[in-house]
């Protein structure tokens, strides 16, 4: 017998939502392909205070989140208060493998010009105390035929409803050269890795804070900031992870009604 996880499921987009095989195509169903669930919360560039579900359909009371952006020009603080100007389904340039159609890594969130240092950031709040496993994906899938496009994304967290300085965060990185790195979901760190993965200790009353930082995109000898420096978010999932006495008890409960059902039998 095992425990169910909890799973929120966040998909960035202007319109629309995944469907058939989609709704299974993401970073947490490659690890555990045994996961059904498929309620993706479908959403743009707006803050969320509540209405958002869990994967399994059941509301996620209490939970919401809030976006803004780091202008890397100055600063590595989210200014919750700056709006994410642009949401897009993207997706001209790559659009194929696990990017296919309205896959939940195509689409996506950003801000500004393609030379402007902004990234984006997400404030989770009202989920309860505990441990947490965060899958995050982020690229531009439109108008990025060539050239090499660093990701990093980073997660922490922090004081509900304050802006956060990302910097101290522990991060991970992608290195996407033009379309490549489409066939599978491949973790940071590995060759055509494309998604990060992070594991937080959630306190009582804190947020989970979120950066997707596309800084020196296409940089040159000459130009190493880059011309292509946005961030961009396509989606998270966030996993609970039940703590080890949660894990006793369901193991327990299983015993007890093995035994019972064998008594019955006899």
């Amino acid at each position: 017998m095992t425990a169910q996880a909890q799973v929120l499921m966040l998909n960035f987009r202007a319109t629309g939502a995944p469907t058939g095989a989609n709704l299974t195509n993401s970073p947490y169903n490659t690890e555990n392909p045994s996961f059904s669930d498929t309620t993706w919360n479908n959403r743009s560039n707006s803050d969320v205070a509540s209405g958002l579900f869990w994967a399994d359909g059941s509301a996620s009371t209490g939970v919401g989140y809030n976006l803004g952006i780091a202008d890397l020009a100055t600063s590595t603080i989210v200014d919750l208060s700056s709006e994410v100007g642009k949401s897009s389904n993207l997706g001209s340039d790559t659009n194929t493998g696990i990017y296919v159609g309205n896959s939940v890594a195509t689409g996506g969130i950003f801000d500004g010009t393609a030379a402007d240092r902004l990234q984006v950031g997400l404030q989770i709040t009202g989920l309860a105390a505990g441990t947490y496993e965060i899958y995050v994906t982020g690229r531009n899938t439109n108008g990025q035929s060539s050239g090499i496009l660093p990701y990093t994304f980073y997660a922490g967290t922090g004081t509900a409803g304050q802006n956060f300085d990302f910097s101290g965060y522990n991060s991970e990185s992608v290195t996407f050269n033009g379309t490549a790195s489409t066939e599978s979901w491949i973790e940071a760190g590995e060759t055509d890795g494309n998604y990060g993965k992070f594991t937080i200790t959630l306190a009582a009353g804190e947020a989970i804070n979120i950066v997707s930082n596309g800084d020196g995109g296409k940089a040159t000898s000459s130009s190493p900031v880059g011309s292509a420096n946005r961030g961009f978010l396509n989606s998270v999932q966030i996993v609970s992870i039940p703590e080890p006495h949660t894990w006793a008890l369901i193991l327990g409960l299983g015993a007890l009604a093995v035994v019972s059902i064998r008594r019955r039998q006899v």
